[in-house]
């Protein structure tokens, strides 16, 4: 008989591991993925505290999910829990590695833990963390009412196997949320060139690539600024924001810049190079935070020059209020509307003979 209710109780645990992991391979719902988890641990195992904590890289901090806790009072279980060295949760993320606590009421790297364990008389813990490969992306506390309590080998197991699947979840989900926000260059390339056949004028194509560029990079600003050669001028031609002709006045990004404020810039442009510039980087040998960045009234600027058969016709700049890096496929793309723009510049010869 004994060995039969043991062959019950193995079945029922491997039904249970069944269900829980076919959830996490189907579901693509973080709260989901999360409740299932959950459950499994409330019905397989007898856990006084469990707690399920995702993890915020770029905040170094661990967000909480709730969980369960002796009283119901789940309040403390969904709070955010910095990460501080030495503590038992950041040595959990960082090490990826398993953590068992014979008393966390007493234990001096529990943190905020600590006072939560007194309170719900919580002594032998064990912190796993969520891990896929080398990467974590959540931590779970399981806490006991029982001294140096130390989880079987084959709970363990088992545990090792559902928090695996869930890291494995999350990656996924994360790695698609991804690929949804990459942007598409080529799709806004082909979206203007469309548009060319459309639009009868030149600054109505250029009013169009501003846009379209803007609505691409998302920068502060966006202009194209047009060249001209007798004054060695540049006049701003086009923006995503009205402008009215002339300088621009206090509190607004001017509208003209002389070849004399660009400098090592202007080089760069007749050399047909893209320019970036970011509040430690920059692609041209000396920082150029004078006159020009001042009037334009940006903290970093992305420039694709416009040039036709050798000859400077202007760029175009997207300008950003705060520091931003630039990403390749931004730099790729500008330039490559830079030199769509210049295709388009003869029209301009073509509108004047027309009138």
């Amino acid at each position: 008989m004994g060995h039969e209710q043991r062959r019950k109780d193995l079945d029922g645990k491997i039904t249970g591991l069944e269900r829980v992991l076919q959830i996490l391979r189907e579901e693509e719902n973080v709260e989901v993925l999360l409740e299932g988890t959950l459950a499994y641990l409330q019905a397989e195992f007898d856990w006084r505290l469990i707690w399920i904590g995702l993890y915020d890289r770029q905040a170094h901090r661990l967000f909480g999910k709730g969980g369960m806790t002796p009283n119901g009072d789940l309040s403390f279980l969904k709070q955010r829990f910095a990460l501080n060295p030495g503590d038992l949760l950041e040595q959990v993320v960082i090490q990826l590695a398993p953590v068992e606590v014979p008393d966390l009421r007493s234990s001096n790297r529990a943190g905020e833990w600590r006072k939560a364990a007194q309170t719900f008389n919580i002594q032998g813990t064990t912190l796993f963390p969520l891990r896929y490969k080398d990467r974590c992306y959540g931590v779970v506390l399981l806490g006991t009412d029982v001294s140096e309590y130390e989880t079987e080998s084959g709970e363990k197991m088992q545990l090792a196997i559902v928090f695996g699947a869930l890291a494995t979840a999350l990656y996924q989900i994360e790695k698609d949320w991804q690929r949804q926000q990459v942007k598409h260059p080529d799709e806004s390339l082909l979206a203007l060139i469309s548009q060319l056949r459309e639009l009868r004028s030149l600054d109505q194509y250029l009013q169009a690539v501003v846009e379209q560029a803007h609505e691409f990079i998302e920068p502060t600003r966006t202009n194209i600024y047009w060249f001209e050669p007798e004054r060695r001028y540049f006049w701003r031609r086009v923006s995503n924001r009205q402008v009215t002709p002339g300088l621009g006045g206090q509190g607004r990004p001017a509208s003209g810049i002389t070849v004399q404020d660009l400098g090592e810039f202007y080089q760069a442009l007749v050399g047909e190079e893209i320019v970036w510039i970011g509040e430690s980087h920059s692609s041209l040998k000396t920082e150029l935070t004078g006159r020009l960045m001042q009037q334009i009234r940006a903290r970093s600027l992305l420039a694709a020059p416009i040039v036709l058969e050798g000859e400077l016709l202007g760029f175009l700049a997207v300008e950003a209020s705060e520091p931003r890096i630039w990403q390749d496929n931004e730099k790729h793309y500008l330039r490559g509307v830079g030199q769509l723009v210049a295709l388009t510049a003869p029209l301009s010869d073509m509108e004047e003979r027309i009138e």
